[in-house]
């Protein structure tokens, strides 16, 4: 007796085949409504320095120019990423009292300078444990996060390739 293997190939219906044809469709034409929109606002002057630098980049057909635009935009849209994740964490979920807050962005990865107030072990904690998840999140990317946590009456200037970030109050 022989046993008959099931297929485990799904068989589409039309009425889904007929989904990803729509989804197909309504991708391509938002996506050349934007080239469209591109190309009206670089023949106009009116496209961002950047938007027309990303064009003559691809006009231009220079791949290693290409991977490197790529590269520089999603270590923006990474640093960026992580440091929302660990604000959010800060000071939306933990509520911490921050006098400072200063990023420095290196390629791979972003260095923190906190100034909290004096002998607050709190802030102190929870700036180590929105560390962790902000790395639990960038190290899937090869990105890491250091923060340097120094104290008020330490009286250290924050250095000067930091940015200093506005933190309004929670």
């Amino acid at each position: 007796m022989m046993l008959k293997e099931k297929s485990t190939t799904k068989k589409i219906s039309y009425k889904e085949e007929d989904v990803l044809h729509d989804d197909y469709d309504k991708w391509f034409t938002c996506f050349i409504s934007h080239l469209k929109s591109d190309q009206i606002q670089l023949s106009s002057g009116l496209a961002s320095p950047e938007k027309k630098e990303f064009y003559e980049i691809v006009m231009s057909n220079n791949i290693e120019k290409m991977i490197n635009t790529i590269d520089k935009e999603k270590h923006r849209l990474l640093t960026e990423t992580v440091i929302l994740t660990y604000i959010n964490e800060l000071i939306n979920e933990r509520k911490t009292a921050i006098c400072n807050l200063a990023f420095d962005s290196k390629s791979t990865g972003l260095k923190i300078w906190a100034v909290i107030n004096d002998d607050d072990e709190l802030a102190e904690r929870n700036l180590i444990l929105s560390e962790a998840k902000a790395n639990y999140y960038a190290q899937k990317y090869n990105y890491h996060l250091s923060t340097t946590i120094v104290e008020k009456s330490d009286n250290f200037e924050i250095p000067s390739q930091y940015k200093q970030m506005k933190i309004g109050k929670f």
